[in-house]
């Protein structure tokens, strides 16, 4: 009997587990795994003389969940515990969310009085025009001055900003705040892109100068960090035989069910809730960690949190609001009103921005801890020349029996 290949589906839980892509022929995923593997972005930091070292050292990351009236922030740290890359802790020192709406539009009423904005007070159309906060005029500015007092002025080592999509659901429309979502991720990028190469260029200049250090950006694909923690944490249940999510009418794939009218939730609204149960149940925790939600194969991320962080945890730690959902009377029965554990759209919105900040930073760090580990397996196989062998059939083997389907 011919030796059993390794499936496209086993590549795919490998690119999964590492936070890439996961779609194409088994060609292409081959080819994208044996890439992506070798890719050290956490483990492989650049020092101050440009030189990268190997082992895993304190990193500081800054975690952005896009938005313009709801960004959301997770600044942490991360260390490990006795440089053991499967066992990372993350230092969350801020955990915040902000309205740059409102911020724009406080700085410019504490402007110096200029033509412009006498024009504001006497009602022309131009002025109006030239502090709309959504203009690129003001929203550049709004970046810019986001980027250096919030984000560069602590000097991180890497910078997360969701990606953002021009469409929803294949629609053909492109909604106005999309546009001004997307304006302001770009933004960003061309900020930090700019900055980074000025210093680079500065620090050529100097002759015999050491480059500061330097941070790195990365886009995050939010719906692969959703599919990870909602996977992981299906995976962790599995394991357990804890068949709590059924008997409570969660499906994590398919939606929520309402016990009362058998009515199956939007499959974006379930994710939500999910994800928000996920991280509730870290941080239920004591110590605080990812354990309630990971397998026994993958990382387990432990948290402290600073006291600039802890007005986020509270508002995650509240429990839902109950709505009164009034029940059909039946034969014999007096009115009935049955409290629902509902969360208000609202309250939704609140909670998933400071949610996805921190699943976000959390997800890339236990990628990179996956990636460490899958390309260890692969690294232990070199020849005596020190050259790493081919990415076969019984090397991915080997990583699946380790990290499992």
């Amino acid at each position: 009997m011919a030796p059993r290949t390794v499936t496209a589906k086993a590549l795919q839980a490998l690119l999964t587990r590492i936070g890439s892509a996961s779609s194409g022929t088994k060609e292409v995923l081959q080819a994208r795994f044996k890439r992506d593997v070798a890719e050290q972005h956490l483990f492989g930091q650049r020092t101050g003389k440009g030189q990268r070292k190997s082992h895993p050292e304190k990193l500081r990351i800054i975690s952005i969940d896009m938005g313009i009236k709801n960004l959301a922030f997770c600044d942490v740290e991360v260390d490990y515990v006795q440089g053991n890359s499967m066992k990372p802790t993350l230092d969350i020192i801020r955990w915040d969310k902000l309205n740059l709406v409102d911020a724009t539009h406080d700085s410019l009423q504490h402007q110096p009085e200029t033509p412009d904005t006498q024009n504001v007070k006497e009602g022309t159309k131009h002025a109006q025009e030239e502090l709309d906060p959504y203009s690129l005029s003001i929203l550049s500015r709004t970046a810019y001055t986001f980027l250096r007092k919030s984000i560069l002025e602590v000097s991180p080592d890497i910078i997360l900003i969701e990606r953002q999509r021009w469409r929803s659901a294949s629609s053909a429309a492109i909604q106005q705040w999309t546009v001004r979502v997307n304006t302001l991720e770009a933004m960003l990028w061309a900020i930090l892109s700019a900055l980074k190469l000025e210093q680079s260029a500065t620090a050529r200049e100097a002759k015999g100068a050491i480059a500061n250090r330097q941070y790195d950006v990365y886009g995050v694909d939010p719906k692969r960090v959703g599919q990870f923690w909602l996977g992981q944490s299906a995976r962790a249940l599995a394991e357990k035989q804890d068949e709590a999510i059924a008997s409570e009418g969660i499906d994590l794939l398919g939606g929520t069910v309402d016990q009362t009218t058998k009515k199956k939730e939007p499959r974006s609204k379930a994710e939500k809730k999910a994800k928000i149960a996920i991280i509730r149940s870290w941080f239920a925790n004591e110590p605080a960690s990812t354990a309630p939600s990971t397998p026994a194969s993958a990382p387990i991320i432990s948290f402290t949190v600073g006291p600039r962080a802890t007005t986020a945890l509270k508002a995650l730690s509240l429990p839902a609001p109950k709505t009164p959902r009034k029940k059909k009377a039946k034969a014999g029965d007096d009115n009935i009103i049955q409290l629902l554990p509902l969360v208000e759209e609202k309250d939704m919105k609140k909670l998933d921005d400071i949610t996805d900040s921190c699943l976000q930073v959390a997800a890339w760090v236990a990628w990179e801890s996956n990636r460490r580990q899958l390309y260890d397996i692969w690294a232990r196989k070199r020849g005596r020349n020190g050259k790493m062998p081919e990415l076969d059939d019984e090397v991915l083997k080997e990583m699946i029996s380790v990290v499992g389907e």
